[in-house]
């Protein structure tokens, strides 16, 4: 809906060309990009004691004025001050999928098996629905009236927003009562902490690099608008239709990923997706020829691209979610994830148009100049398969599956070796100020973890040694304590 509204503006009011507002609408996008940012602040510095609720409620209300800003002519007077209030709820909006984001993987730890695949399908289907009612009330509005009235919406939503956060169950907080409960630097070192350990794990790091080295395919999306509505003669109502068309087919794609490729290799759902992103690229490059197959350009487009584009999105970005969601630490839920989708965000939505850019400034498409756009196109095919050569980046489900007992393991160690401090008479030692005193508290912390160890033998030999041990889990004295390392060590 509010792209649709953007593009309209700035196509038409504003006399934008196709560069410069492909421009406009990578840098709103933008927004999204700085979410470990946004999860650091949301894991750092809670509200009245909330890390959930206070943020929902706040940027609802900050995104209803940035909609009420954008919808009165005389306050959106230039392009500028459009890009500007778009560029504001997209901040409110990143910040609500955060904490939302956070919410998940926080439910999906209580299901390590399945949990994060049936949360991250649900959170696709329920954005498919979101964009299909979205894109269809964005086409009625800038097919019959001001496309202005699109944000009175928006700043709707806000209010919904805020006020479904004020309602929201003060459960959900206790997950993170421990950092809560802390001092501002003590909080602030603990997530900083957290977040470098999780970026030391080997699949997410290469995970992450996989995503950002995708920017090297360029995205000409904008452009199409243009020969859509320029060209082919697409109304807005028409264009809303095509997008309706993909949100549908994201649900259905999230469908299916949910029913057969749930337990499929994370890298063969990546080949499947580059491969479909190709024969969609393909199929493009055929539309822009106006090469239809006796079809009607509407049909050959909504049967070709338009599937294509959704089906690849729900097979490639859901997948590695459901990846990040059962790799990320505790207590970090909303800053790690955020790390990850940002970084995925930021290579979709802002590279890969920017590199489109380039590549343009050596063709030069432009309003006046659309015949030259199946070239855009070509270069474009000529580049979606690259990303293959960097498949092996991705973890397989057996390396998952490992790192996943080793963090429970940790999570385990954790939250016993705490109860064991609690349960001690360690406050006497650690009220004691002589150098004696502090001997006895070394001792004594050496001795807890020992008991700890003890305490979770059963659940240590679960854990594949290599991965253990890659991620420093185990203590030097700890690998001598159990048959299982002295085989390794020896």
């Amino acid at each position: 809906m509010i792209t649709l509204a953007v593009l309209d503006i700035l196509r038409t009011q504003f006399n934008q060309e196709p560069a410069r507002v492909q421009s406009a609408i990578s840098l709103i996008a933008l927004a999204f990009t700085p979410q470990i940012l946004y999860g650091l602040i949301i894991d750092t510095f809670p509200i009245f004691g909330s890390r959930k609720k206070s943020y929902l409620v706040l940027c609802g209300m900050l995104q209803a004025a940035a909609g009420m800003l954008a919808s009165d002519e005389a306050t959106c007077a230039t392009s500028q001050h459009l890009v500007i209030y778009c560029f504001v709820f997209s901040v409110c909006m990143a910040i609500n999928d955060v904490v939302i984001d956070g919410i998940m993987v926080i439910m999906a730890k209580r299901d390590p098996e399945g949990g994060s695949e049936d949360l991250q399908s649900y959170s696709l289907i329920m954005m498919g629905i979101g964009g299909i009612s979205g894109a269809l009330m964005g086409g009625m509005i800038t097919n019959k009236l001001d496309p202005h009235y699109v944000f009175y919406i928006v700043a709707l939503f806000g209010c919904l927003i805020s006020c479904f956060g004020m309602t929201m169950d003060d459960a959900i907080e206790g997950e993170s009562s421990q950092i809560i409960s802390m001092g501002f630097k003590q909080r602030l070192r603990t997530v900083l902490r957290k977040v470098w350990k999780g970026m030391q794990i080997h699949e997410l790091n290469q995970s992450m690099l996989f995503f950002v080295l995708r920017c090297f395919v360029p995205s000409f999306g904008n452009y199409l608008y243009f020969f859509n509505m320029s060209v082919v003669g697409f109304s807005q109502m028409k264009y809303a239709l095509v997008m309706m068309v993909g949100f549908l087919m994201l649900i259905i794609g999230s469908l299916i990923y949910t029913t057969a490729f749930k337990q499929s290799s994370f890298r063969k759902l990546m080949i499947a997706g580059i491969v479909i992103n190709f024969i969609g690229s393909c199929f493009t490059l055929l539309y822009v020829n106006q090469i239809y197959f006796g079809l009607n350009p509407l049909v050959f487009c909504l049967l070709t691209s338009t599937v294509t584009d959704s089906l690849s999105q729900a097979l490639m970005n859901l997948p590695m979610q459901v990846l990040f969601a059962k790799l990320i630490p505790e207590d970090i839920e909303s800053s790690m994830f955020a790390l990850l989708t940002g970084l995925m965000d930021f290579s979709q939505s802002y590279l890969s148009p920017q590199f489109g850019n380039m590549v343009n400034k050596l063709i030069g498409v432009s309003q006046d100049n659309m015949e030259d756009l199946w070239k855009l196109c070509l270069i474009e095919v000529c580049f979606e398969l690259i990303p293959l050569a960097f498949i092996k980046l991705i973890p397989t489900r057996a390396e998952v599956a490992s790192l996943q007992q080793v963090l429970e393991y940790e999570r385990l160690r954790a939250e016993k070796k705490t109860l064991m401090l609690t349960e001690s008479d360690l406050t006497e030692t650690i009220a004691k100020k002589n150098k004696q005193g502090e001997i006895d508290k070394i001792v004594r912390k050496e001795r807890i973890e020992e008991a700890v160890d003890e305490a979770l033998v059963e659940e240590w030999e679960k854990l594949d040694p290599n991965v253990a041990l890659r991620m420093g889990v185990i203590n030097v004295q700890a690998k001598f304590s159990f048959p299982l390392y002295k085989e390794i060590i020896v």
